[in-house]
């Protein structure tokens, strides 16, 4: 299991919006560019939020930045308390 270390950051502030999720799928199927399936987020005027996409995540740092996924798990267990 991994290890849990304290982050220094905190919580200023959660808001439940509402998104558009757009589910493509990506890639040719080769090593180079493999076929997956990327998550992309609009606000409801049509402004691009960001993307998910594995083969980015597993080529880089993680961000310290609340992932659309993250903010929907975060936001449901506060709806539940």
């Amino acid at each position: 299991m991994a290890e849990i270390r304290p982050v220094d950051e905190r919580v200023d502030q959660v808001k439940i919006i509402e998104v558009i999720q757009v589910v493509v799928c990506k890639g040719q199927g080769t090593q180079e560019s493999p076929g997956r399936r990327v998550e992309k987020f609009f606000k409801t005027d049509g402004t691009f939020i960001g993307q998910i996409d594995p083969c980015e995540r597993a080529n880089r740092e993680p961000k310290k930045q609340l992932s659309p996924q993250l903010f929907q798990q975060e936001s449901n267990a506060i709806k539940r308390e």
